[in-house]
């Protein structure tokens, strides 16, 4: 006859239970150190992900530590026993010199619970080339022009072969070698946004080719956020009300304005709180009128935040938003 032990259960359980706890999708070098690395230059590793469960894995999401990591997978399902890769790219222009590390958290669902695996990078930074800024954000409605510096600290600077923004509506201009105040080889990077660069947020690049074998591209990352051409203005644009404690508060006036002496005419007002309340109407010549009042009745509160849009019948389909803003004194 074969004996149970109560003990030797217990401790088939809890290795069971460890098991069934531990998270399968696995990574044999989580860590990874890569050495020194150039500033500018690509630092990227590819991670091997496999599933050891017996469940299918989905990735939900990859947190990167920083805007200067880029994750890339190439799968985003593991049945059993699958395969896959995870790699990631750091832009190592926007890098401090000296030891670095960088993080990417892979989050993941199996069966119904969600879990995370950690990555982690790390290198140490040589800083000989550097462009200022390294990444760029622009806003505008219109063209705009901005300029980058481009330093190599070495004592014979690299050679640039070509700089290639990646949309036909921006353009770049090489300005010659020169030496800064404190020695260092420093050229400029002019950068222009053409008028006809489209609407929206764009995420562009600019690629500085050279024939120096460390340093065979650099990458600039460009940010431009086209809004759209407003003709008409608002006078106040931003209407800022007070008022004594126990008081009514105060109603006050904007004025609509359109270039080259055209009407403005009012379709409709629009706020996002019953504060508000207006009034509108035609002129004082070309312009419009809104009378704008704030019932204190309606404020939680000693101070309040809204915006009203004013959608116009002409010019026709445009949009003034106005913020507006009252504090009880």
């Amino acid at each position: 006859m074969k004996h149970f032990s109560l003990q030797g259960g217990v401790v088939v359980l809890a290795l069971l239970a460890a098991s069934a706890a531990r998270a399968e999708l696995h990574c044999e070098q989580p860590a990874v150190k890569t050495g020194e690395v150039r500033s500018g230059t690509a630092l990227t590793h590819r991670f091997a992900l496999i599933n050891n469960g017996t469940e299918t894995i989905e990735i939900l999401d990859i947190k990167p530590s920083c805007g200067c990591l880029t994750p890339r997978t190439d799968r985003r399902v593991y049945a059993p026993g699958a395969r896959g890769n995870l790699l990631l790219e750091i832009n190592t222009l926007t890098q401090a010199a000296g030891p670095q590390s960088w993080r990417a958290t892979v989050r993941y669902r199996e069966g119904r619970e969600e879990r995370e695996l950690e990555l982690q990078l790390a290198a140490t930074i040589v800083t000989e080339v550097s462009i200022n800024p390294p990444t760029l954000v622009l806003y505008t409605s219109s063209a705009i022009a901005h300029e980058l510096t481009l330093t190599d600290r070495r004592a014979r600077p690299m050679q640039v072969t070509s700089v290639e923004p990646s949309s036909p509506q921006l353009r770049a201009r090489l300005g010659e070698w020169k030496h800064n105040d404190d020695g260092q080889n420093v050229r400029t990077v002019a950068l222009e946004v053409l008028p006809d660069f489209p609407e929206g947020r764009h995420d562009e690049v600019i690629q500085i080719f050279t024939s120096d074998p460390e340093y065979r591209e650099l990458k600039i990352p460009v940010t431009i956020v086209k809004r759209p051409k407003q003709t008409v203005s608002a006078s106040p644009d931003v209407l800022a009300v007070s008022s004594a404690a126990g008081e009514p508060i105060p109603s006050r006036i904007v004025l609509l304005r359109a270039p080259d002496d055209l009407d403005v005419l009012v379709e409709r007002v629009e706020c996002d709180t019953p504060a508000v309340s207006w009034q509108t109407s035609a002129g004082p010549g070309h312009r419009a009128t809104l009378k704008i009042q704030i019932d204190r009745t309606k404020v939680a509160g000693d101070a309040l935040k809204a915006n009203f849009r004013v959608v116009l019948k002409q010019p026709a389909g445009q949009t003034v938003t106005v913020p507006i803003e009252w504090i009880a004194r």
